[in-house]
């Protein structure tokens, strides 16, 4: 089996989870949707949970280099924002959630080295926020007050929940209602 077909399942894998959650796609599943043989995905992942950690492994590492060039491309805390929460809206047109954050909503039933990627994720997308808001508090683009702890908790939690929300409503919009609301929570200039 080549690494294109390992490649592929977890592409397949990762959109069917964004879709469905982890609990609700099987290796059959992905078997049919890939069109090789279901004794053939074990050559690659002997078990759903190698596959599990393999696929937020790879997501996670695409997201931090993500978060990479939203901070290579500019200082300015609002264009970071609102880059950053476009890595969450950019699956809702075609139902998918952010991963990690559809693995949550399921974690009590997730394997532990499961449970750990997704705790990983989340870690790292906490130190992002807190960083580039540090920067922007000290750069004076923030109110001095902000707690970039506080703020980064807040950030995520909201662009998560708007995720699920707009999924439910099946209505964008919605998302992009909250992401103006939490840049005016901080006290940033919009127009950027």
């Amino acid at each position: 089996m080549s690494s294109d077909t390992r490649s592929s399942l977890i592409e397949v894998a990762t959109s069917e989870i964004r879709r469905r959650g982890y609990s609700a796609f099987s290796y059959a599943d992905l078997a049919d949707a890939v069109g090789i043989r279901k004794p053939s995905i074990h050559h690659h992942f002997p078990t759903k949970e190698e596959l599990g950690v393999a696929i937020v492994e790879a997501y996670t590492d695409a997201f931090a280099g993500e978060l990479d060039r939203i901070s290579a491309r500019t200082d300015d805390v609002v264009k970071r924002l609102r880059a950053y929460a476009g890595l969450y809206r950019e699956g809702l047109a075609a139902g998918k959630g952010c991963l990690c954050g559809v693995l949550a909503s399921e974690v009590a039933v997730l394997p532990r080295r499961i449970q750990a990627g997704v705790r990983r994720f989340f870690d790292l997308n906490l130190r992002w926020l807190e960083q580039i808001l540090r920067d922007a508090r000290a750069g004076g683009a923030l109110r001095p007050a902000t707690k970039p702890q506080h703020e980064a908790k807040t950030i995520l939690a909201a662009l998560q929940g708007a995720t699920f929300v707009s999924l439910s409503l099946q209505d964008p919009s919605a998302f992009d209602q909250v992401v103006t609301g939490l840049l005016k929570g901080l006290g940033t200039d919009q127009s950027a």
